[in-house]
């Protein structure tokens, strides 16, 4: 039934593009990279829209909707990223059951010389 509105496909497809690449923008690119990630999703949405002949409202509502994408999609990637490395981080400080604990000892003065 959705599918047979006229533009949702490409709504729902912009979406999902957006969130998905900003998500993998947020692994390797601080926050400023959503500017030029937003201007080139607006240019893709309006190159679409006159391309298709869209009503101005329908581009307007598509520009904002890639916007909001792209920031949901950094910020989940954001979290995504931190809850993966605090993961990686709490294993390496969990003590290893193979090493017993006097296996490694400090060395002293008196045990220096």
């Amino acid at each position: 039934m959705l599918a047979h509105l006229p533009g949702l496909r490409a709504m729902i497809m912009l979406t999902m593009l957006g969130f998905l690449g900003a998500t993998v923008l947020a692994f390797r690119f601080n926050v400023l990279i959503l500017l030029p990630s937003t201007l080139f999703g607006w240019l893709v949405v309006v190159v679409c829209g006159v391309a298709t002949a869209s009503s101005g409202m329908s581009i307007v509502s598509n520009l904002v909707l890639v916007a909001v994408a792209l920031q949901f999609g950094y910020l989940f990637g954001f979290v995504f990223k931190w809850g993966t490395l605090a993961s990686r981080r709490r294993s390496f400080l969990v003590k290893s059951a193979a090493v017993p604990d006097s296996t490694f000892y400090k060395i002293s003065p008196e045990n220096h010389l």
